[in-house]
């Protein structure tokens, strides 16, 4: 990977400090395409001991933007589709895979599924993010 990205996801990962609060953790990079594990703590954990809906979405937003900042630009998040499928329960960790469906001058649409640790697809859902710099 260029140094320049690999400076900017490593700059990214140290500023998300929501994501380093629960223990998400960015795994692979590659152009256009990246992935996530989030440790399953009681800290994630909604009242019905599944994981969180918000922990859910947070792994795959912050994966969709790793994979989008990995074509050297700052990126936010400007839209999501998001469908939850299954209850994450008495799993270690759930992971998220980004994959590119488009990547425009300024905005950026990518393909996100969460899975557990058993590879069961838990949620999924369609990105979309724009370059700011």
């Amino acid at each position: 990977m260029d140094e320049k990205i690999e400076k900017m996801l490593k700059d990214r990962n140290e500023k998300n400090r929501f994501a380093r609060y629960i223990g998400m953790e960015v795994t692979k990079v590659e152009t256009g395409y990246a992935e996530a594990v989030l440790p399953v703590t009681e800290n994630v954990l909604n009242p019905y001991s599944a994981v969180h809906g918000g922990a859910m979405f947070t792994l795959a937003d912050g994966t969709g933007g790793a994979a989008a900042t990995s074509y050297g630009r700052r990126v936010v998040t400007l839209d999501a589709d998001f469908h939850y499928l299954k209850m994450g329960v008495e799993c270690k960790y759930i992971k998220a895979i980004a994959r590119e469906v488009r990547c425009g001058r300024r905005v950026m649409v990518f393909r996100l599924e969460v899975r557990d640790d058993e590879d069961a697809l838990l949620a999924e859902g369609t990105f979309t993010y724009m370059a700011v710099g």
